[in-house]
């Protein structure tokens, strides 16, 4: 389920987010939500895409937020502060925070910056298991994760995953 694309602001975002969440979960009232506005300071940010599903067992809810950067702009130390705002903007609001609620940000961009920073955060988060993450936080706010990219790993790793896929199509058409 797409919330937003069109980057409104989080107070937005998550009245969109609570109308769509109820139609997807039956037996939820609406009744029962917290009618209160977001008080961070940074709750102005915009996201560029916004989207969650559930899963059908434990009634886990993953939420996924992406930050996409135009092909000049290199990922550093800014951009990754920026996704990280927008993790601590949905930290403060009690809406986002249900303890069945995972939450995942990407940072996606064409290339790193020279300073290194990403790479840094990389391998400081190595020890969780999970390619390109730079932040992990699992408490009793919440379960975040932040995970920065390039376009090439997207694209690499899309065709890695679909290769059986691709290649049976290309054969259809072939014989077409």
């Amino acid at each position: 389920n797409i919330v937003t694309e069109a980057e409104p602001d989080f107070q937005q975002a998550l009245d969109r987010y609570i109308e769509k969440l109820h139609k997807e979960i039956p037996g939820k009232s609406k009744s029962l939500i917290n009618k209160e506005k977001i008080q961070h300071p940074d709750k102005n940010k915009e996201m560029d895409l916004f989207a969650f599903r559930t899963t059908c067992h434990n009634d886990i809810i993953e939420n996924i937020v992406v930050e996409l950067k135009g092909p000049k702009i290199k990922l550093g130390e800014i951009e990754c502060s920026q996704i990280k705002t927008y993790a601590s903007v949905i930290a403060s609001a009690p809406e986002f925070n249900a303890s069945n609620m995972r939450w995942k940000f990407y940072l996606v961009g064409t290339d790193y910056d020279s300073t290194k920073y990403i790479q840094r955060e990389k391998k400081s988060n190595q020890m969780w298991g999970k390619p390109n993450l730079i932040q992990h936080m699992d408490d009793e706010d919440g379960h975040y994760e932040i995970f920065a990219l390039k376009w090439s790993e997207i694209f690499a790793d899309f065709e890695i995953r679909h290769k059986f896929l691709l290649d049976k199509l290309r054969l259809i058409r072939e014989k077409l």
